[in-house]
């Protein structure tokens, strides 16, 4: 039924959908989105359903005081600080060098490796906070 009809309607357009197939951004956003789900600890959240967040006598809660637990607000921090680093680095490498006004290359240049050097260390910073064991 559905899957023939399918396969026949990629059969008759099959020049426009491999087009669209080997287009570079699709696969640079399926990329990312693997990579968001993996850093961010998706499946974790998916097997285990823990909170998103916890409201305590303390107050909100959004990271687990438990290094081998997590809450569902932590997974997309931490995964969305990741995808930060990510998209920085790429910038800086990708970019950054070909900024079309050679007046304020550098600029943009420092600017990204610096809000790089922000993010990445906002991450050790987290996880350190998380596992106290790290860098003493």
């Amino acid at each position: 039924g559905t899957l023939g009809y399918a396969a026949y309607l990629v059969y008759n357009n099959l020049t426009e959908v491999m087009r669209r197939i080997r287009n570079k951004r699709l696969w640079f956003a399926i990329s990312l989105v693997i990579y968001g789900m993996s850093i961010s600890g998706a499946v974790f959240d998916i097997i285990r359903a823990p909170p998103p967040f916890v409201i305590g006598r303390g107050g909100l809660m959004l990271f687990h005081p438990q290094s081998n637990q997590q809450f569902v607000v932590e997974g997309l921090i931490i995964g969305g600080l990741n995808l930060m680093c990510a998209m920085l680095a790429i910038f800086v490498y990708r970019k950054a060098p070909y900024w079309a006004d050679s007046n304020n290359r550098k600029l943009v240049l420092v600017a990204a490796c610096f809000a790089f050097s922000l993010v990445f260390s906002k991450i050790r910073h987290e996880y350190a906070r998380k596992n106290r064991w790290y860098m003493r």
